[in-house]
């Protein structure tokens, strides 16, 4: 035989043993690496669902003991250990926000729970007659003085609120989403300078990873409009890059609406010179009147508005819910969504709260109970 041709194949043959050797050695290393323990743990957010069992499963992958440890508050599941491939099921959680560690040798993971609401969705054939609101059955079970009361839109409305970062004890903003329209109905915050500060704008556009489903953050043709100003949370740059979770954002027009000059610029300024030692109160709002306009999954709003609360003097040192209606003022600020560059606050924009609760359904300041929300004052606010 041709010794050149005798020569390809035993070249050939040479490397084909070695390709051989290659496989044969990296099979070896990945069974070998199979064989380290391994934890993975998923949704590390859910939404706990009372009518919905099938919803409530944490799904666990591993060749290895795990064990679950409860946080505080915790919500029930239906064991305590495991090993190996397996579910978590949550069989009840304590309204708001609950959590549970699931941890092995190799790897740990906190679950975050949210429950809204009192959990069974049915009426109380037999409601309470008293009217006045209890600041105890309050959204999240917080009596916070801006925070309107839940409304419930089984599968539309979430709410989730969240605390600042660098000081857990103090809140940041309260939010209600529409699922259905894909963009914030409401954003709720205090208004003081202790959450003023020299932290830059982070521009951290994010989702919000408390809701448990994506949001919409970016639209064409609209810019990102922030429900609370990246302005009004300086104080730290983790509280800043709170303010850009997307359920703080909501699709504006730009020109002569969100920018300089614009209608909404100009009522955000407006509302800043309200700020007093007493803290403003604010609902920041979205309004459909119609459902015309869409861009991708969101339902553009027809209007924005605020809905403003705080003491008339604004240094009196006493909490709102102390004061009596003549002591306080509020109003609302509504503002079709449409260019009008030159547009400042003025009389014919404002209503009363009351009236707005009449469009919207939403029960505003129910932590307020002398709040005047059946009447207005535009010489109260300078106008």
């Amino acid at each position: 035989m041709n010794k050149k041709i005798l020569s390809s194949i035993s070249c050939t043959l040479r490397w084909r043993s070695l390709l051989l050797t290659v496989a044969l050695l990296a099979a070896a290393c990945s069974s070998e690496s199979e064989k380290e323990p391994y934890l993975r743990v998923y949704p590390t957010s859910l939404i706990y669902d009372p009518a919905n069992p099938d919803t409530n499963v944490v799904s666990v992958e591993s060749n290895d003991v795990w064990r679950i440890a409860s946080g505080d508050p915790a919500p029930q599941t239906d064991r305590r250990i495991g090993s190996g491939d397996g579910l978590i099921l949550l069989t009840d959680a304590p309204v708001g926000r609950s959590s549970f560690t699931v941890s092995s040798s190799s790897a740990e993971y906190t679950v975050a729970v949210t429950r809204f609401g009192g959990g069974d969705p049915t009426p109380d054939p037999t409601p309470d007659p008293d009217p006045d609101p209890d600041p105890g059955t309050a959204l999240f079970g917080k009596s916070w003085a801006e925070m309107p009361a839940e409304l419930v839109k089984k599968g539309d409305y979430y709410y989730t609120y969240h605390m600042r970062p660098d000081a857990a004890s103090i809140r940041n903003y309260t939010v209600c989403y529409s699922r259905e329209r894909m963009s914030p109905v409401w954003v709720a915050a205090p208004m003081h300078s202790s959450y003023k500060g020299s932290a830059k704008r982070t521009d951290a556009y994010a989702q919000d990873p408390t809701l448990g489903f994506t949001q919409a953050g970016k639209w064409s043709g609209y810019t990102r409009g922030h429900m609370l100003g990246s302005s009004d949370r300086t104080v730290s740059r983790e509280t800043n890059k709170q303010v850009f979770y997307y359920s703080n954002i909501a699709p504006q027009m730009q020109n002569g609406f969100n920018t300089g000059g614009g209608a909404w610029n100009n009522l955000e300024d407006f509302t800043d010179g309200q700020w007093c030692a007493d803290t403003l109160y604010q609902v920041v709002g979205c309004y459909w009147a119609d459902e015309n306009t869409k861009v991708g999954s969101t339902v553009i709003p027809t209007h924005y508005y605020k809905v403003l609360l705080r003491t008339k003097k604004g240094n009196t040192h006493k909490s709102v819910a102390e004061c009596t209606a003549d002591e306080l003022k509020c109003a609302v600020f509504m503002l079709e969504h449409k260019s009008q560059k030159g547009l400042r606050p003025n009389a014919s924009m404002m209503m009363s709260v009351s009236e707005l609760e009449r469009m919207t359904g939403f029960t505003f300041f129910p932590n307020v109970p002398h709040a005047p929300k059946d009447t207005y004052d535009p010489a109260d606010w300078g106008l």
